[in-house]
């Protein structure tokens, strides 16, 4: 069979764009966009990656900070940018104001990597929704990005709080900036979301009529239009961002039509 080049990360290669991956954990960057991040790499993007938490769950800090660090400059290139938010990992989100399992409210960073909103202005964010959906809005308006790769929603509370951040973040974005449209691609940190592709159908309706054709895929590869709430709360809607959530890989889909053909 000749080798065909998939189209979307050829245009990476050629195109000099602002790239932007937004994950919650230092390892998520890999799973969501690491094949992305290496072919821009190839070309003139300028690379930023954003971990809305340090990590710090099982492992301290700066351990997962500085593996981070390295992760990303291997795959995006020493000129690629990294920033911690400073948000826990694993926060206890059952209140108003989330607290961590130290007892801790606000941002914190370490010598080598202090947290954003800290550098941006001296201060630290308070653990909640607003202040994770501030501080996702101004790191995006800080650099500007052409396209934004983000997690998805899926079982983990941090993946679930970055990705709800995100959209109400970028709401308010396009609210604002009318002449501002990023291309946003999301997608799964972890290839067991939804429980498997039998629970993501029965969930999304949305998704039923082409079921059959990507029955093959990867259901990482498969973006959905919906995000349910789980842990026996009331399944929720989310809005659609009109054109901006291109939900369908493009690897997916280009794997679909060879098969047409073969």
């Amino acid at each position: 069979m000749r080798k065909t080049e998939n189209s979307f990360l050829v245009k990476c290669k050629e195109d000099k764009k602002r790239v932007m991956v937004i994950v919650p954990h230092e390892d998520d960057e890999i799973n969501v966009a690491a094949g992305i991040l290496a072919n821009y790499a190839r070309g003139a993007a300028e690379i930023m990656v954003v971990f809305t938490t340090n990590g710090d769950c099982f492992e301290p800090a700066m351990v997962r900070q500085k593996e981070a660090v390295r992760s990303v400059k291997w795959l995006g290139g020493d000129g690629a940018k990294v920033i911690f938010l400073g948000y826990p990992d694993q926060l206890n989100m059952a209140q108003e104001t989330w607290i961590d399992k130290k007892g801790r409210t606000q941002t914190y960073g370490t010598k080598d990597f202090p947290d954003y909103r800290y550098v941006k202005d001296g201060s630290h964010s308070r653990f909640c929704h607003e202040s994770l959906v501030k501080d996702i809005k101004d790191v995006i308006l800080d650099f500007l990005p052409d396209e934004l790769f983000c997690v998805d929603f899926d079982s983990h509370s941090d993946h679930r709080a970055a990705s709800l951040a995100f959209e109400a973040a970028m709401g308010e974005i396009l609210k604002e900036r009318i002449s501002y449209a990023p291309l946003v691609y999301k997608g799964f940190a972890y290839p067991t979301a939804f429980k498997g592709e039998r629970d993501f159908h029965d969930r999304n309706n949305s998704t039923k009529f082409v079921k059959e054709a990507f029955s093959a895929y990867d259901m990482q590869n498969l973006k959905r239009a919906y995000a349910y709430v789980g842990d026996g709360m009331q399944k929720n809607q989310l809005a659609v961002l009109g054109a901006l959530h291109l939900y369908i890989s493009f690897i997916a889909m280009f794997q679909y039509l060879l098969s047409l053909f073969n």
